[in-house]
């Protein structure tokens, strides 16, 4: 089974966190701190970390920074679990290196569903070209091509449920952020590209090429 890191100063939490990973039959270790966490970083191997933010010593966004400049890390998935709910903090968050960001309280079952989604996506591994007849994609190179000709293509546009679904494995009556925090994320990044990424009011988000 996947070994899960989990980083939270409140007892009572680990011991929640603890009760329940166990019982799905996670390896599990705890830290009430970033710098233990990264001792155990050192010695063994994580598929995900549960990741508080607001820890003694170190916080949980430096230890995040500082694990995504280390390419041991990269393949390791990054849950953060905080209170901290600003959209700011979430977008921070995100564009540091997290996989997916859950605010307390929290729903029990909901922050299981997005443990296993996101454990399965780290198994999963995407083909970097699929080629049906003449038409190409190219997932590296970002490119479509029929007859070995780059094609322009239109807006394609994904609602915020099938985003959810196809992407975080999430049902369409989840309440999270999670989309729009990405999104926001992304736009930032391309900075005065960002506008490409263009809301589309009760459809969702396309990306006007």
């Amino acid at each position: 089974m996947p070994r899960i890191l989990i980083i939270e100063d409140e007892p009572e939490i680990r011991t929640l966190l603890r009760y329940n990973l166990k019982k799905m039959g996670y390896e599990l270790q705890e830290a009430e701190n970033a710098n233990d966490a990264l001792i155990w970083l050192g010695q063994l191997n994580f598929e995900l970390i549960l990741l508080d933010l607001m820890l003694p010593g170190l916080s949980g966004m430096e230890f995040l920074k500082l694990i995504r400049h280390k390419t041991e890390h990269n393949s390791t998935r990054v849950l953060v679990v905080s209170a901290l709910s600003e959209e700011g903090r979430i977008v921070e968050a995100l564009q540091q290196g997290a996989d997916d960001y859950v605010t307390k309280p929290f729903s029990v079952k909901l922050l299981l569903a997005r443990i296993e989604t996101l454990l399965r996506r780290g198994r999963e591994i995407a083909p970097n070209r699929i080629q049906s007849g003449e038409i190409e994609l190219d997932f590296l190179e970002h490119k479509a091509k029929v007859k070995g000709e780059a094609v322009k293509l239109t807006l394609k546009a994904f609602s915020r449920d099938e985003l959810l679904s196809e992407i975080w494995g999430y049902d369409s009556q989840s309440q999270t952020r999670t989309v729009d925090a990405h999104v926001a994320s992304l736009r930032k990044k391309l900075a005065s590209n960002g506008h490409r990424i263009c809301s589309l009011p009760k459809v969702g988000y396309g990306l006007d090429l």
